[in-house]
């Protein structure tokens, strides 16, 4: 897989707690910048393309106050970003969580704090089903508890669950049949020995049902979980018997049976740090960070990959360069693998910068499928005539079609006078299924299957000329 960097951060400043997430042809990502080492850290939304050309980068927060931990979603043309913020409660400083939601060119901020409680609230999960933000987070009261929360997706309604469990560590979560199924590590022994659990419960918080999944007489922490079509997913840390932090990966059914678990580093020189886990409909990828021992002890950033039935496991190296990487998070759908990573450049943890990393994982067929046919006569009675097309049908894949009309003063087309295309101009053409009786509205994704055949029709600029050559030409998307 051809992995790809792109710089978004270039401030002399430590960055930290870097989250990403796709959403359409966007790339979004956040983080936390020391604008003041002690008394002020800002929360940033960087956008990119799929290219990772940079479209915007903007401090989402204001007011100098400590700041940690901003997790992301987008969800109905909104971004939400949840993250802690030190504030004060009965003349007490506690990190309490704030949710900024904004639009997706990261303006119309509006910020709400959702806890207001004396206790500190620290990693936090975020997702958002049916209209409603989820969340978990470890909550010291006094020990540390697993909270489940929810509000309205402007932060109203703000409710949460604290579960009996103590000492329990790092939760994430997925939604599965109106349930949050929630992974964390605990230490039920009150020493060093923590397992790994998976607990299910309403999305209320309500009928809290735990399960332990290991029992082996090693450490394990930060466990994330991720979601198939039939199958959970976990990543995690666990100590060795040579005190080395190695990656485990384990799969289970929807329910937590049938429960598998797999060692899939066996490192000499150093730890794995802060894996990640992600799937899409055919395969599950994990990031992970690592010092390279013959790199001068550089961190590089690493990528294990399996199926969704958990078999035919793969590992690669993504990184190579003389700076060391941090705290990878990672993405996936069936297009791209999105990498945000932290990078010491100049090996200085103090000017940590934000990287966005790509991978792509489809490459799309070519489109097989005969030109549009321009029908004659055109009558020509202005200047932009209407030029009707006869769309084709082709060949393979459920093609979405786009339409290029262009206009030429020589036979060559060397000279163009203009061009219409569907794809940047869809309110520029029309198509007809009933030959020309009834035109309707093109649409901006493109003509669908169910519509191959149709007339497409666009004016077009020809003159005033005597002779005009026209070319029409058709492309395509994958639906």
């Amino acid at each position: 897989m051809s992995f790809t960097a792109t710089q978004i951060s270039f401030t002399v400043k430590k960055k930290r707690d870097v989250d990403i997430v796709k959403y359409g042809n966007k790339i979004f990502t956040v983080w936390t910048e020391e604008i003041d080492t002690y008394n002020d850290h800002q929360i940033f939304l960087g956008i990119l393309d799929l290219d990772t050309n940079i479209s915007s980068v903007t401090q989402i927060t204001s007011t100098v106050k400590p700041r940690r931990t901003a997790r992301v979603k987008v969800y109905n043309n909104k971004v939400y970003v949840v993250y802690l913020e030190q504030a004060y409660y009965s003349g007490y400083a506690r990190y309490n969580l704030f949710l900024t939601v904004c639009d997706l060119d990261g303006s119309n901020i509006t910020i709400t704090r959702l806890t207001d409680t004396l206790n500190d609230e620290n990693r936090h999960c975020i997702g958002i089903h049916n209209d409603k933000i989820y969340l978990t987070y470890e909550e010291y009261n006094p020990s540390i508890k697993i909270a489940v929360a929810s509000c309205d997706l402007d932060g109203s309604n703000f409710t949460y669950t604290l579960n009996s469990v103590e000492n329990a560590f790092a939760p994430t979560f997925v939604i599965d049949a109106s349930k949050l199924w929630v992974t964390y590590s605990d230490d039920l022994a009150g020493g060093s020995t923590y397992q790994i659990f998976l607990a299910s419960c309403n999305l209320d918080g309500s009928g809290w049902i735990t399960l332990q999944k290991t029992n082996t007489n090693f450490r394990k922490r930060y466990p994330v979980i991720c979601k198939t079509n039939d199958k959970f997913f976990w990543c995690w840390e666990e100590r060795d018997a040579n005190s080395h932090y190695q990656l485990w990966t384990a799969e289970s059914d929807l329910t937590g049976e049938n429960f598998i678990a797999t060692q899939r580093t066996f490192y000499l020189d150093d730890d794995v740090q802060y894996p990640k886990i992600t799937a899409n409909s055919e395969n599950v990828f994990v990031s992970w960070a690592h010092w390279i021992l013959t790199d001068t002890w550089h961190k590089q950033i690493f990528t294990g990959t399996m199926d969704i039935n958990g078999e035919n496991w793969s590992e690669e190296q993504n990184t190579s360069d003389a700076t060391s990487k941090f705290y990878p998070c990672i993405f996936a759908d069936d297009e791209k693998l999105c990498y945000g990573i932290l990078d010491s450049t100049v090996n200085n943890v103090n000017t940590v910068q934000v990287w966005i990393g790509i991978i792509s994982l489809y490459t799309p067929q070519p489109l097989v499928s005969d030109p549009p046919i321009i029908l004659s006569p055109i009558p020509i009675r202005c200047a932009k005539p209407m030029v009707i097309l006869q769309a084709p049908t082709p060949v393979g894949a459920p093609w979405l079609l786009h339409f290029k009309l262009e206009s030429f003063s020589d036979t060559e087309g060397t000279i163009p006078i203009a061009v219409v295309d569907s794809s940047i101009n869809p309110e520029l053409f029309e198509y007809s299924t009933d030959n020309g009786l009834i035109w309707t509205a093109f649409p901006e994704t493109g003509l669908p299957p169910d519509k191959y055949d149709s007339l497409v029709r666009a004016r077009c600029e020809v003159g005033p000329r005597q002779q005009v050559w026209l070319k029409a030409s058709v492309g395509a998307e994958d639906a």
